[in-house]
């Protein structure tokens, strides 16, 4: 799995930059959400494992947009299996004082409630 893990990651980071150069390119920054969840919806269930663990590595990105995107669609597809990276994230953005993460931190407990939420709802 760990070859395989690491193709996959691989083939993320590619498409990742092509959705954000064209995103870029048509000077639309929200031009990247659909795409990924058009790609993610393709994906067969064992390719969606892989997408989750990668995508809950995304969420701790210095890179802002890679980050957004990967909190975008661990919301959009309910993607349960990120929540302890969430909840690190959490932690991580406790003892900040900047007000960026400060929101960021609100907008991460909110999506672990969704999560939490939706969980017990099934």
């Amino acid at each position: 799995m760990t070859g395989t893990i690491e193709r996959f990651r691989s083939a993320m980071e590619e498409r990742w930059s092509a959705f954000d150069r064209e995103a870029e390119r048509s000077r639309d920054s929200n031009l990247t959400g659909p795409m990924w969840s058009e790609w993610y919806r393709g994906l067969s269930n064992d390719d969606r494992r892989l997408a989750d663990l990668i995508l809950s590595e995304w969420v701790h990105s210095p890179d802002e947009n890679k980050q957004f995107d990967a909190l975008g669609l661990i919301s959009d597809f309910t993607i349960r299996s990120a929540l302890p990276s969430l909840e690190r994230l959490v932690d991580d953005l406790l003892d900040s004082t900047d007000p960026g993460p400060h929101f960021l931190r609100l907008k991460v407990l909110r999506l672990i409630d969704k999560l939490h939420l939706q969980s017990r709802s099934e």
